[in-house]
Protein backbone atom coordinates (compact mmCIF):
# COMPACT_ATOMS: atom_id res chain seq x y z
CA UNK A 1 0.00 0.00 0.00
CA UNK A 2 1.30 3.17 -0.89
CA UNK A 3 2.14 5.45 2.39
CA UNK A 4 1.04 8.64 2.79
CA UNK A 5 2.56 11.49 3.34
CA UNK A 6 2.18 12.50 6.99
CA UNK A 7 4.01 9.17 7.30
CA UNK A 8 7.38 10.18 5.43
CA UNK A 9 6.93 13.60 7.11
CA UNK A 10 7.56 11.59 10.33
CA UNK A 11 10.01 9.66 8.95
CA UNK A 12 11.73 12.87 7.81
CA UNK A 13 12.20 14.63 11.18
CA UNK A 14 13.49 11.23 12.88
CA UNK A 15 16.38 11.51 10.39
CA UNK A 16 16.76 14.68 9.02
CA UNK A 17 19.67 16.31 6.73
CA UNK A 18 23.44 14.83 7.18
CA UNK A 19 24.98 17.92 9.38
CA UNK A 20 28.32 19.47 8.02
CA UNK A 21 30.63 21.50 10.12
CA UNK A 22 29.11 24.62 8.31
CA UNK A 23 26.24 23.64 9.41
CA UNK A 24 27.32 23.19 13.44
CA UNK A 25 28.89 26.54 13.52
CA UNK A 26 25.80 28.47 11.87
CA UNK A 27 23.49 26.74 14.23
CA UNK A 28 25.44 28.58 17.18
CA UNK A 29 24.39 31.42 15.70
CA UNK A 30 21.20 33.45 17.57
CA UNK A 31 18.30 33.40 15.13
CA UNK A 32 18.68 36.56 13.17
CA UNK A 33 22.22 37.41 13.39
CA UNK A 34 22.80 36.58 9.66
CA UNK A 35 19.42 36.36 7.91
CA UNK A 36 21.17 36.03 4.79
CA UNK A 37 23.14 32.55 5.86
CA UNK A 38 19.46 31.72 7.09
CA UNK A 39 18.02 31.95 4.53
CA UNK A 40 20.50 29.62 2.17
CA UNK A 41 20.54 27.34 4.84
CA UNK A 42 16.42 27.00 5.07
CA UNK A 43 16.82 26.92 0.97
CA UNK A 44 19.44 23.99 1.45
CA UNK A 45 17.03 21.88 4.07
CA UNK A 46 14.41 22.06 2.43
CA UNK A 47 15.64 21.02 -1.05
CA UNK A 48 17.22 18.28 0.89
CA UNK A 49 13.78 17.51 2.62
CA UNK A 50 11.43 17.72 -0.61
CA UNK A 51 13.75 15.31 -2.59
CA UNK A 52 13.08 12.41 0.04
CA UNK A 53 9.94 12.86 0.34
CA UNK A 54 8.86 13.42 -3.23
CA UNK A 55 11.02 9.98 -3.54
CA UNK A 56 9.90 8.39 -0.69
CA UNK A 57 6.29 8.74 -0.67
CA UNK A 58 6.49 8.46 -4.85
CA UNK A 59 4.52 11.89 -4.92
CA UNK A 60 4.47 13.82 -8.61
CA UNK A 61 6.14 17.24 -7.64
CA UNK A 62 3.64 18.51 -10.51
CA UNK A 63 0.70 17.38 -8.60
CA UNK A 64 2.24 18.50 -5.65
CA UNK A 65 2.20 21.86 -3.63
CA UNK A 66 5.01 23.31 -1.29
CA UNK A 67 3.94 25.55 2.06
CA UNK A 68 6.79 27.19 3.65
CA UNK A 69 5.83 28.16 6.72
CA UNK A 70 8.09 31.15 8.93
CA UNK A 71 7.39 31.67 12.44
CA UNK A 72 9.88 34.91 13.01
CA UNK A 73 8.12 38.23 11.70
CA UNK A 74 11.82 39.63 10.83
CA UNK A 75 12.45 36.59 8.88
CA UNK A 76 9.71 36.21 7.29
CA UNK A 77 10.31 39.88 6.05
CA UNK A 78 13.53 39.21 5.17
CA UNK A 79 12.77 35.90 3.06
CA UNK A 80 9.92 38.13 0.91
CA UNK A 81 12.90 40.89 0.58
CA UNK A 82 15.19 38.83 -0.61
CA UNK A 83 12.88 36.94 -3.06
CA UNK A 84 12.73 33.45 -1.23
CA UNK A 85 10.84 31.87 -3.52
CA UNK A 86 12.34 32.36 -7.14
CA UNK A 87 15.22 31.29 -5.33
CA UNK A 88 14.06 27.94 -3.56
CA UNK A 89 12.40 27.21 -7.19
CA UNK A 90 15.92 27.61 -8.76
CA UNK A 91 17.62 25.56 -6.42
CA UNK A 92 14.66 22.29 -6.57
CA UNK A 93 14.98 22.64 -10.65
CA UNK A 94 18.83 22.87 -10.77
CA UNK A 95 19.35 20.67 -8.18
CA UNK A 96 16.43 17.95 -7.19
CA UNK A 97 15.42 18.36 -11.28
CA UNK A 98 11.74 19.43 -10.55
CA UNK A 99 9.27 21.99 -10.04
CA UNK A 100 6.53 22.07 -7.50
CA UNK A 101 2.80 22.79 -8.87
CA UNK A 102 2.57 26.08 -6.92
CA UNK A 103 5.00 27.08 -3.67
CA UNK A 104 3.83 29.58 -0.86
CA UNK A 105 5.29 31.48 1.51
CA UNK A 106 3.70 31.80 4.65
CA UNK A 107 4.25 33.88 8.26
CA UNK A 108 3.44 31.78 11.04
CA UNK A 109 3.98 28.09 12.27
CA UNK A 110 1.61 25.03 10.86
CA UNK A 111 1.13 22.46 13.50
CA UNK A 112 1.35 19.72 10.36
CA UNK A 113 4.53 20.87 8.97
CA UNK A 114 8.00 19.19 9.29
CA UNK A 115 10.24 21.46 11.15
CA UNK A 116 13.48 22.80 9.01
CA UNK A 117 15.18 24.46 11.86
CA UNK A 118 15.11 28.53 12.85
CA UNK A 119 11.31 28.11 13.02
CA UNK A 120 10.61 27.02 9.54
CA UNK A 121 8.74 24.62 8.45
CA UNK A 122 6.78 22.82 5.01
CA UNK A 123 4.40 21.02 4.33
CA UNK A 124 3.17 19.35 0.66
CA UNK A 125 0.12 19.04 -0.15
CA UNK A 126 -0.75 16.76 -3.31
CA UNK A 127 -3.45 18.29 -5.11
CA UNK A 128 -4.56 15.18 -6.63
CA UNK A 129 -6.55 14.53 -3.47
CA UNK A 130 -6.81 17.82 -2.62
CA UNK A 131 -11.11 18.30 -1.96
CA UNK A 132 -13.27 20.33 -4.30
CA UNK A 133 -14.63 23.12 -1.87
CA UNK A 134 -13.55 26.50 -2.34
CA UNK A 135 -10.59 27.79 -0.31
CA UNK A 136 -11.26 31.07 -0.74
CA UNK A 137 -14.26 33.58 0.26
CA UNK A 138 -15.65 36.72 0.92
CA UNK A 139 -18.21 37.95 3.76
CA UNK A 140 -19.93 41.50 3.27
CA UNK A 141 -23.25 43.05 4.78
CA UNK A 142 -26.77 42.99 2.81
CA UNK A 143 -27.60 46.13 2.39
CA UNK A 144 -29.26 47.82 4.87
CA UNK A 145 -28.86 45.44 7.37
CA UNK A 146 -26.26 46.57 9.47
CA UNK A 147 -22.36 47.77 9.00
CA UNK A 148 -19.00 45.92 8.95
CA UNK A 149 -16.21 48.16 10.66
CA UNK A 150 -13.93 47.25 7.74
CA UNK A 151 -16.37 46.74 4.89
CA UNK A 152 -15.91 43.56 2.68
CA UNK A 153 -13.57 40.94 4.04
CA UNK A 154 -11.84 38.03 2.33
CA UNK A 155 -11.23 34.50 3.78
CA UNK A 156 -8.44 31.53 2.93
CA UNK A 157 -8.43 28.31 3.68
CA UNK A 158 -4.65 28.63 4.42
CA UNK A 159 -5.79 30.66 7.08
CA UNK A 160 -7.98 28.26 9.08
CA UNK A 161 -5.01 25.52 8.66
CA UNK A 162 -2.16 26.82 10.33
CA UNK A 163 -3.07 25.90 13.68
CA UNK A 164 -5.87 24.04 14.69
CA UNK A 165 -7.69 27.10 16.47
CA UNK A 166 -7.30 30.02 13.79
CA UNK A 167 -10.60 30.79 12.65
CA UNK A 168 -12.16 34.38 11.61
CA UNK A 169 -14.53 35.52 14.61
CA UNK A 170 -18.00 37.54 14.34
CA UNK A 171 -18.85 39.84 17.10
CA UNK A 172 -19.69 43.34 17.45
CA UNK A 173 -16.19 45.59 18.00
CA UNK A 174 -13.28 44.82 16.32
CA UNK A 175 -11.24 44.15 19.92
CA UNK A 176 -14.14 43.91 22.76
CA UNK A 177 -13.55 43.33 26.26
CA UNK A 178 -14.97 39.91 27.31
CA UNK A 179 -16.99 39.41 30.64
CA UNK A 180 -13.71 37.61 31.84
CA UNK A 181 -11.58 40.64 31.29
CA UNK A 182 -9.97 38.77 27.94
CA UNK A 183 -9.89 40.97 24.42
CA UNK A 184 -11.26 39.38 21.79
CA UNK A 185 -10.42 39.73 17.64
CA UNK A 186 -13.17 39.74 15.40
CA UNK A 187 -12.09 39.93 12.11
CA UNK A 188 -15.70 40.00 10.95
CA UNK A 189 -16.33 43.00 13.01
CA UNK A 190 -20.02 44.54 13.56
CA UNK A 191 -19.82 48.21 13.94
CA UNK A 192 -20.18 49.35 17.65
CA UNK A 193 -20.08 53.05 17.29
CA UNK A 194 -23.24 54.15 18.63
CA UNK A 195 -22.90 57.32 16.10
CA UNK A 196 -23.62 54.95 13.13
CA UNK A 197 -26.46 54.93 11.42
CA UNK A 198 -26.90 51.17 11.57
CA UNK A 199 -26.18 51.15 15.51
CA UNK A 200 -29.88 49.78 16.35
CA UNK A 201 -29.36 47.00 14.16
CA UNK A 202 -25.96 46.09 15.21
CA UNK A 203 -25.87 46.68 18.88
CA UNK A 204 -27.92 43.12 18.84
CA UNK A 205 -24.93 40.85 18.14
CA UNK A 206 -22.57 39.31 21.23
CA UNK A 207 -19.45 40.26 21.09
CA UNK A 208 -18.48 36.43 20.98
CA UNK A 209 -21.63 35.09 18.35
CA UNK A 210 -19.96 33.31 15.83
CA UNK A 211 -16.82 32.22 13.70
CA UNK A 212 -16.49 30.70 10.16
CA UNK A 213 -13.67 28.04 10.26
CA UNK A 214 -12.47 25.68 7.31
CA UNK A 215 -12.60 21.42 7.43
CA UNK A 216 -10.93 19.58 4.47
CA UNK A 217 -14.38 17.51 4.54
CA UNK A 218 -17.31 20.07 4.40
CA UNK A 219 -15.13 23.47 3.15
CA UNK A 220 -15.65 26.80 5.00
CA UNK A 221 -17.93 26.08 8.30
CA UNK A 222 -20.21 28.55 10.61
CA UNK A 223 -20.05 27.87 14.26
CA UNK A 224 -22.65 29.70 16.36
CA UNK A 225 -21.15 30.37 20.19
CA UNK A 226 -22.68 31.06 23.09
CA UNK A 227 -22.91 34.72 23.01
CA UNK A 228 -25.18 34.00 19.41
CA UNK A 229 -27.19 31.26 20.88
CA UNK A 230 -30.90 31.12 22.79
CA UNK A 231 -28.94 30.75 26.12
CA UNK A 232 -27.93 34.14 25.44
CA UNK A 233 -30.89 35.91 23.98
CA UNK A 234 -29.32 35.83 20.83
CA UNK A 235 -29.72 33.85 17.31
CA UNK A 236 -27.43 32.82 14.97
CA UNK A 237 -29.49 31.34 11.28
CA UNK A 238 -28.52 30.60 7.92
CA UNK A 239 -31.14 31.31 5.10
CA UNK A 240 -30.44 29.08 2.18
CA UNK A 241 -32.95 28.87 -0.43
CA UNK A 242 -35.88 30.18 1.21
CA UNK A 243 -35.30 27.95 4.13
CA UNK A 244 -33.48 28.50 7.73
CA UNK A 245 -31.27 26.06 9.57
CA UNK A 246 -31.04 27.67 13.50
CA UNK A 247 -27.67 27.04 14.98
CA UNK A 248 -29.56 26.53 18.85
CA UNK A 249 -26.10 25.38 20.71
CA UNK A 250 -22.85 26.63 21.06
CA UNK A 251 -20.22 24.27 18.72
CA UNK A 252 -22.97 23.54 16.51
CA UNK A 253 -21.64 24.34 13.00
CA UNK A 254 -23.13 24.08 9.80
CA UNK A 255 -21.33 23.71 5.90
CA UNK A 256 -21.71 27.72 4.11
CA UNK A 257 -22.47 27.34 0.53
CA UNK A 258 -22.14 30.52 -1.95
CA UNK A 259 -24.98 32.94 -1.50
CA UNK A 260 -25.87 32.01 2.19
CA UNK A 261 -27.39 34.96 4.47
CA UNK A 262 -26.11 34.75 7.72
CA UNK A 263 -28.73 36.27 10.03
CA UNK A 264 -27.24 37.60 13.71
CA UNK A 265 -30.37 37.89 15.68
CA UNK A 266 -32.70 38.64 12.99
CA UNK A 267 -31.04 42.07 12.52
CA UNK A 268 -27.57 41.90 11.12
CA UNK A 269 -27.48 39.80 8.19
CA UNK A 270 -24.21 38.68 6.16
CA UNK A 271 -23.42 37.29 2.67
CA UNK A 272 -21.25 34.62 2.35
CA UNK A 273 -20.12 34.14 -1.41
CA UNK A 274 -17.39 32.10 -3.01
CA UNK A 275 -14.52 32.77 -4.42
CA UNK A 276 -12.68 31.15 -7.36
CA UNK A 277 -9.24 29.32 -6.08
CA UNK A 278 -6.04 30.76 -7.30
Amino acid sequence: MKKNIAYWLKKLKQSGRPQTEDDSEEKKKKPGTDYIALMNNAIEDIAHATRILIIAARLSSEQTELHVYVADNLLYLDFVNQDFKTRLNEKLKMENGYSFARCELHEGSCERGTPIGNGVSIRLQDIRTENTHTTQASIDILDGHGTLISGRVEMTAEHCRTSPNRRYNIGVGSRPQLDNGSIRYNEIAIDDNPESPAYEMNKYVSRSHAHIGYSNENGFILCAETGGTPQAGKSTVISRNQQQITLSHSGVSFPLKDGDQIILSRRVILIFKELPNQ
